[in-house]
């Protein structure tokens, strides 16, 4: 359940609030005029991969077939040229 804070309580106890969002998991609904604007939640934990993952992942993919080399040459000829200079003159 989320804690209802006004936009001027946020702003006094930014810090302390954010501690409690890190460490306490709390979540806050922030209002300004009596009207929620927003929320503040913790951010959801992102699944860790390791380079032994990537490496066995990397070690599953097939082989390109013969027309890939083509494939990417074709890429590259539609592609515009690349300007001299990246600065208007």
């Amino acid at each position: 359940m989320d804690t209802t804070i006004s936009f001027a309580e946020l702003n006094r106890r930014l810090a302390d609030i954010l501690e409690q969002v890190r460490s306490e998991h709390r979540s806050f609904l922030i209002e300004q005029d009596n009207e929620a604007v927003a929320s503040l939640r913790p951010v959801a934990a992102r699944a860790r991969v390791t380079w032994s993952d990537l490496a066995d992942g990397l070690g599953d993919m097939q082989d390109a077939d013969a027309s890939f080399g083509d494939d990417l040459e074709e890429i590259q000829r539609c592609q515009p040229p690349v300007p001299d200079s990246m600065w208007r003159t």
